[in-house]
């Protein structure tokens, strides 16, 4: 899969050819190519179907072991064999709107508050963001929702950038980002970077996000609740798209 481009998040189908099939407990198989974003950093993974001359079969899970294997419930197509996947590009595009969305509330309240992000996952209908150390009074839900939402309504580009370990580790707010949790052997990171020059965000991750930030829509937030010392979760949901 290549996501070194904001373009490349919005494929959904692509011809490929099977590599190798298996089962470690369940049938899987792997491509010479793929499509589908697999399982990690706080995102689902993609599913679809997978279509061959005389066959097709449902993915219902992706994952990453060195190769990216594709999980099915069904008997996999053999060795040699051309596919083409089509991914269930609702779920992805959600997906999308989600992380993008994410990453902007991470910018603010690390903006507002010097709360770093330790946690985060994205679903379809809900998501949710752990921030240390935070507190936060149903008033200050409201601005920070008015302030993504103002954000996003504002159209900003999203752009992938391929950036030196370097960059990351002397920023100013380098506090931010728990560079630790990066294996020290990877010296090029993928950026996702929101507004002119990152002004907006700028942050390593590995998810699939829209190019646009109108494309989002409205957030709402539902809810916050403490999970633990100094760390509180924001609960969030999708309003409505502008597309």
């Amino acid at each position: 899969m290549y996501l070194n481009d904001i373009e490349a998040c919005y494929v959904r189908t692509l011809s490929a050819k099977v590599i190798e099939v298996g089962n470690d407990g369940k049938n899987y198989f792997i491509l010479d190519r793929t499509v589908m974003y697999p399982l990690g950093g706080g995102q689902p993974s993609d599913t679809g179907i997978v279509f061959w001359n005389g066959g097709h079969i449902e993915i219902d899970e992706v994952r990453q072991k060195g190769p990216i294997f594709h999980y099915t419930m069904e008997e996999p197509p053999p060795v040699g064999t051309q596919v083409t996947v089509n991914i269930d590009w609702d779920k992805r595009y959600r997906h999308m709107r989600m992380h993008t969305a994410q990453h902007i509330m991470s910018s603010i309240i690390w903006k507002r508050y010097r709360a770093r992000t330790v946690g985060n996952q994205i679903h379809t209908n809900r998501s949710h963001i752990d921030f240390c150390p935070l507190y936060l009074s149903l008033d200050d839900l409201k601005d920070i929702e008015v302030e993504v939402n103002e954000t996003i309504q504002r159209g900003h580009k999203v752009n992938v950038v391929l950036r030196d370990r370097s960059f990351f580790e002397n920023l100013e707010d380098i506090k931010r980002i728990d560079m630790d949790r990066v294996p020290k052997n990877i010296t090029k990171l993928r950026s996702i970077e929101i507004g002119e020059n990152g002004y907006i965000d700028r942050c390593p991750c590995a998810g699939t996000h829209i190019k646009n930030t109108s494309e989002i829509g409205l957030i709402k937030i539902i809810e916050k609740r403490s999970k633990g010392k100094e760390r509180t979760r924001v609960e969030y949901t999708l309003e409505k798209s502008n597309l």
